[in-house]
């Protein structure tokens, strides 16, 4: 079964949030399985041709739109460590002039970049003879093909089979465009619909977090599957992790992350004490990741015994206040900006790691901090729900700390708990190594998408 995924951002190639890593390793675990996986993205300005050894393939075709015609040229080059062929999409006069996935500051640019990049992808098919079983699409940038894909039934026998998925990996962003959101113009079209958790599927059919499409969604329910991401468990393995001081595995992890909490707290002036527990924090630094409340109960804590590394970029107000707290206080340290080597280090190096989140389809974060022994501390939210089980209900199976009601006294509640059961040593190592144990890579997940592409195959189309 021929699978084409197309996306605006795939890892190593370009990363903004967790699209990029589900679209950079779901195909490989495909490919496992059986299928054959091709990926399809932009040419962004800056992804090195050379660096990702990017070939020519000598094809080169117009797209066109109301705003113009636009000349594309195809690159060809492989997933790491993977036989999976990724095609990018080049067009200078759109995607030349900046590095940026996503044009700050100019969204009419932004809606052009994708709407010349859905236009472009049947092009693309007839120039390879490539027609896929399964179109793959994600999110708003490419939601739109499932519209084409029904037109194209009508008058094209090569795409009479072909069945589209489109999977809302953030409803919140849809696309607006002259009163119409792409988003929801693709899910009305799609075969079939996936999101990222089982329980973000429930949520979005209500109206907290529908988005204004709770109640399509709702309707639409019998085609809704939330599918679990997993994680890239050979990039994130603190067994192998070049970016930690010290490695170390579940079976033996103690030293390994003692070495990793006291390099993490020399980097940052920390007071280095094995004894004081220490939480990380990476995130983009908006509403949705929980910043308004962060905030408030980081001020209520911040005489308490524990320390703080947080690590991210985003709101200005955001990145002000937690310069403020860096420069007032001893033991909350901000490093404002995205370092892939330090995400890694705070992930190894930290007791516990924070994710008190507004809204999360699925969240990597607390699955990366479980692979790494970080225990998460999180809001019962989204994917958080699904993945995150707290040990003050079930101490056998627990592998972290929930809190329920949005607000910044419950997380700081939740947090100096957390504090007292670390206390509890041998109790604590016993919730570590549950965490580091647990699977966490794509296996399940991609038997599921497997079988929902057979499903999707057999159904009559929309």
């Amino acid at each position: 079964m021929k699978i084409l995924f197309c996306a605006a951002e795939v890892v190593p190639f370009a990363k903004v949030g967790g699209l990029s890593d589900v679209v950079g390793s779901l195909p490989n675990a495909l490919t496992a399985l059986g299928l054959e996986p091709t990926v399809v993205m932009p040419r962004y300005a800056g992804i090195d041709i050379e660096k990702y050894k990017l070939a020519e393939t000598g094809i080169a075709f117009d797209a066109s739109t109301p705003f113009g015609t636009y000349g594309i040229t195809v690159l060809k080059g492989t997933l790491p460590n993977s036989t999976v062929p990724v095609y990018f999409l080049d067009c200078p006069l759109l995607y030349g002039s900046s590095a940026d996935v996503y044009p700050k500051g100019d969204y009419p640019r932004e809606l052009e970049y994708f709407r010349v990049f859905t236009q472009a992808i049947p092009e693309l098919m007839h120039a390879l003879n490539y027609y896929p079983d399964i179109l793959h699409l994600h999110d708003w940038h490419t939601a739109k093909l499932a519209i084409y894909l029904k037109t194209l039934r009508q008058h094209d026998d090569r795409f009479k089979n072909m069945r589209s998925v489109v999977t809302i990996h953030n409803l919140a962003y849809q696309g607006w465009d002259d009163g119409a959101s792409w988003l929801e113009l693709g899910l009305e079209a799609a075969d079939y619909i996936t999101t990222v958790s089982p329980n973000y599927a429930r949520e979005i059919q209500t109206p907290e977090f529908g988005e204004g499409l709770d109640r399509f969604l709702e309707y639409r329910r019998e085609r809704l599957r939330g599918i679990l991401n997993g994680i890239d468990t050979t990039l994130f393995n603190p067994k192998t992790d070049k970016f930690i001081p010290q490695q170390y595995c579940d079976k033996d992890f103690a030293k390994g992350k003692a070495a990793c909490k006291q390099h993490l707290q020399t980097r940052f002036g920390l007071d280095v004490n094995p004894d004081t527990p220490l939480l990380g924090f990476v995130s983009r630094l908006v509403d949705q990741k929980g910043l308004d409340i962060l905030m408030p109960a980081l001020r209520e804590l911040q005489h308490d015994n524990i320390q703080y590394v947080i690590l991210g970029t985003g709101d200005p107000r955001y990145e002000e206040e937690l310069r403020q707290l860096n420069a007032q206080t001893s033991n909350i340290k901000t490093f404002i900006g995205f370092d892939l080597a330090l995400a890694q280090q705070i992930y190894a190096g930290s007791d516990m790691f924070l994710m008190p989140s507004r809204f999360e389809p699925c969240g990597l974060g607390q699955l990366i901090a479980l692979r790494y022994g970080s225990v998460p501390v999180v809001r019962s939210v989204g994917g958080l729900t699904d993945t995150v089980f707290d040990v003050r209900q079930d101490a056998d199976t627990g592998n972290g700390f929930v809190f329920y009601d949005y607000n910044a006294h419950d997380l700081a509640a939740l947090i100096r708990d957390a504090v007292g059961v670390y206390g509890d040593q041998k109790r604590w190592a016993g919730i570590v190594r549950r965490g580091m144990q647990a699977p966490l890579g794509w296996d399940t997940s991609a038997k599921a998408y497997r079988a929902l592409y057979e499903k999707v195959s057999a159904m009559l189309a929309v």
